[in-house]
């Protein structure tokens, strides 16, 4: 019962709460196998060589896994805003939620996929603590105009995990782009010309409808694998 406490990679401690002569706190056990939360009881003796002392009388397990004692609240950093939100919280829905600070750019901020992971227009840069990438976002993220070596993650497909601070580049997907905009020289999306634009990606009948095998098709696979491209 005791394994995470005594090896855990970070110790927070709760309020401690007095009831005449006993003490007692939460104390969260941040592990590598989970988290725990333990009870620290302290009683003050009234009898003995430790008359008078404070010493701990038990320590019983209270939560095995995620605390409401200790509901982690991340910080997520976007341009000059900060917003805090829930640990799990998709990143797409935490910049919307904060008003004027759409992932999207240009018309993609109403053309867009709704937060699917098919179209790509929602890339940005993380700097912080999020979830690992998924085989969805794998895919679209290996597709024209993005690229692997990017560095970049779908706001609709990662989940905050801890305090992250958010970037977005200047491309009409949110890619990385050869010296700065200006916003006077933004090219409006219906000005775009057709050679502008990127080799068309083919949208699967599969992914539409949700059951497409990421894991079996990979980066590698074929764009078309798991039914007719739309």
């Amino acid at each position: 019962m005791y394994d995470r406490l005594v090896g855990a990679d970070a110790i927070e401690r709760g309020a401690a709460e007095r009831d005449g002569d006993r003490f007692t706190q939460a104390v969260l056990a941040r592990h590598p196998d989970g988290d725990r939360t333990y009870e620290f009881a302290l009683a003050r003796q009234t009898a003995g060589k430790y008359a008078g002392c404070w010493l701990t009388t038990s320590v019983d397990l209270l939560y095995d896994g995620e605390s409401p004692a200790f509901r982690r609240t991340p910080t997520v950093t976007f341009g000059d805003t900060s917003v805090t939100c829930e640990v799990g919280d998709q990143l797409r829905a935490v910049l919307l939620a904060a008003e004027g600070h759409s992932p999207h750019n240009d018309v993609t901020q109403v053309a867009n996929c709704g937060g699917n992971g098919l179209c790509g227009t929602c890339a940005v840069s993380c700097d912080g603590d999020v979830d690992e990438m998924g085989d969805r976002e794998r895919r679209r993220l290996s597709l024209p105009p993005h690229e692997a070596a990017s560095g970049l993650r779908l706001a609709c497909q990662t989940h905050v995990q801890g305090d992250v601070t958010v970037g977005k580049h200047d491309g009409y997907w949110g890619q990385h782009v050869d010296g700065a905009v200006d916003a006077a020289d933004r090219v409006d999306a219906d000005e775009v010309v057709a050679s502008d634009r990127p080799d068309q990606i083919v949208v699967t009948a599969a992914e539409y409808a949700g059951e497409y095998d990421y894991a079996a098709d990979g980066p590698s696979g074929s764009a078309t694998a798991g039914g007719d491209g739309r």
